[in-house]
């Protein structure tokens, strides 16, 4: 297995308490890279493999928007991302990493984001949100969503094995 991988970095967990005579206020905070830095990114996907409910609404500026699984498909219809053959081999790779990985951490629920930076031709690719485990209220969900919708595309909430799977 070779070492690429794409996960954010995370720079520190903080947890921040305020308090005062009447009131007590704990807040868990995660820094984490920011993926675009000094890039001029026109476009952002925030991809999950799924095309259920992955369809983000447009507006007329779409500058500051996230897009989504559907929007990619309906926008790589219309103009083509190019990947050279050994990059696409690398990324696959990488994500491949990062999937098993998270899978055997009992990680669920991340996203691939990807960022166009017309100016200079490049992806930039990061998986971001990799703090979700797959815990008993996550199960149970899970399970909720197959029992009344049978028959549609699969839960959003997977198990990490089944997660996995939709990163290959």
């Amino acid at each position: 297995m070779s070492d690429l991988m794409l996960k954010n970095h995370v720079y520190g967990v903080f947890r921040v308490g305020y308090k005062s005579k009447t009131t007590q206020l704990k807040v868990d905070i995660l820094v984490m890279e920011y993926l675009f830095y000094k890039h001029n990114v026109n476009q952002v996907w925030d991809l999950k493999g799924s095309l259920r409910n992955r369809m983000a609404t447009t507006a007329k500026s779409t500058s500051d928007l996230v897009l989504l699984d559907e929007n990619l498909m309906k926008d790589l219809w219309n103009k083509q991302l190019y990947i050279y053959p050994h990059a696409k081999a690398a990324l696959n790779q990488a994500i491949s990493n990062d999937s098993h990985f998270l899978s055997s951490q009992h990680v669920m629920d991340y996203s691939l984001l990807v960022g166009v930076d017309e100016t200079n031709g490049e992806l930039i690719l990061g998986i971001v949100d990799y703090m979700r485990t797959y815990t008993l209220d996550k199960k149970l969900e899970s399970w909720v969503k197959i029992v009344a919708i049978p028959g549609a595309h699969l839960p959003t909430i997977l198990s990490p094995e089944m997660y996995c799977t939709r990163y290959e």
